[in-house]
């Protein structure tokens, strides 16, 4: 919880830099060379994103109308409350996060 890794990777889709060419081969090299793929497995493990209930709400709120300010209505309830409340209202299943 003590990491927040934050960075930016830049893919080059073409040799030339020109905005209509777009080599596959070369993406997809630069995509394993960067691990960018097993980066994105471990996240869909759901090992890389871990956050507290409050900081989840802080962040999410305006996915649902029922916790954003959008229509008038403000969150009143508490954090745990509020993090099921936004997941509910994003569709999201049930079998994709883990609560704890």
């Amino acid at each position: 919880m003590k990491a927040s890794p934050s960075y930016i990777r830049t893919i080059k889709p073409n040799e030339n830099k020109s905005p209509q060419e777009y080599n596959v081969a070369n993406v997809l090299h630069q995509i394993k060379y960067l691990g960018l793929q097993e980066n994105v497995r471990i996240r869909r493990a759901g090992f890389a994103y871990r956050q507290t209930f409050e900081k989840f709400v802080e962040r999410f709120y305006l996915l649902s109308p029922k916790t954003s300010y959008a229509g008038d209505y403000t969150w009143t309830g508490d954090a745990k409350s509020g993090t099921l409340q936004i997941l509910k209202d994003s569709s999201i299943p049930v079998e994709e996060y883990q609560m704890g």
